[in-house]
């Protein structure tokens, strides 16, 4: 849900520093995020927004609504400490990475790109 996104966003920069970043920063699409890193951690979070499977456009991210995401098996079971992953619900696909996307594409299109500021 929304609350464990959020949560995984905020993780994603609990490290952060200019220099030899963690690996724990995500890489994502469909998101934007803006980050107050002045901040304490856990409270980095200034706007979230995501794009999800009923709509084109990206809006601010929802506690209660369930959101689907895209991972590896790696973050999917705690791996740099996204441990609010771990205990979640999930389908592990026996497809590597290339296929995983096909199948995504074949079942949700179409798929509404979006610009981002990177």
């Amino acid at each position: 849900n929304g609350i464990i996104f959020r949560q995984a966003l905020e993780h994603s920069v609990q490290a952060w520093r200019p220099v030899d970043t963690p690996g724990q920063f995500l890489q994502y699409s469909g998101v934007e995020v803006v980050y107050d890193l002045a901040q304490n951690a856990g409270s980095r979070i200034v706007r979230a927004t995501a794009v999800c499977s009923k709509c084109s456009e990206p809006s601010d991210l929802q506690d209660d609504y369930e959101y689907q995401v895209i991972t590896s098996i790696f973050i999917a079971n705690g791996g740099d400490g996204y441990t609010m992953f771990e205990k979640l619900a999930r389908d592990v696909l026996p497809f590597n990475e290339a296929e995983c996307i096909l199948n995504y594409l074949f079942e949700y299109s179409p798929i509404h790109p979006v610009l981002s500021d990177r």
